[in-house]
């Protein structure tokens, strides 16, 4: 997870900082109304201690935390394509590999559902925060 990497130096911090730079707030708020119309369940809130144990600050901090788990965004998809995911469980999952796992899912599930490949994030950029901006098409 994000608070386990070390922190970026030189070329990589000023990518990094470049990437904090272009984050759209307004953007992030139009996608949690979005979901939340689409899922018909409230945006995961985070804690302070959730906030707490990630050191760097970043934008998008809490919508990194709400969502680098996988299961709101597997309830997205459910919502928005009731076949999407057969028999998969939505249980917190007890590490990272299983969090990982789930953000796979609804990436693959977006893909049968007929999302561009090209408008999709990477599983690491989302679970690690390397790389919160949206992406897409506008």
């Amino acid at each position: 997870m994000a608070q386990f990497r070390a922190e970026k130096a030189g070329i990589n911090a000023e990518v990094q900082q470049k990437l904090e730079q272009m984050y759209d707030v307004e953007l992030e708020l139009e996608c949690r109304m979005w979901m939340e119309a689409i899922t018909g369940e409230p945006f995961p809130e985070c804690s302070p201690e959730e906030l707490d144990e990630i050191e760097r600050d970043f934008p998008g901090k809490e919508f990194y935390l709400a969502l680098h788990n996988g299961i709101y965004l597997c309830k997205l998809i459910k919502a928005l394509h009731p076949p999407a995911l057969p028999g998969l469980r939505l249980v917190k999952p007890r590490n990272p590999f299983q969090e990982r796992d789930l953000i796979d899912h609804f990436l693959k599930a977006c893909l049968e559902y007929g999302v561009s490949k090209d408008c999709l994030f990477e599983t690491e950029d989302l679970h690690s925060a390397t790389n919160m901006n949206m992406r897409g098409s506008e």
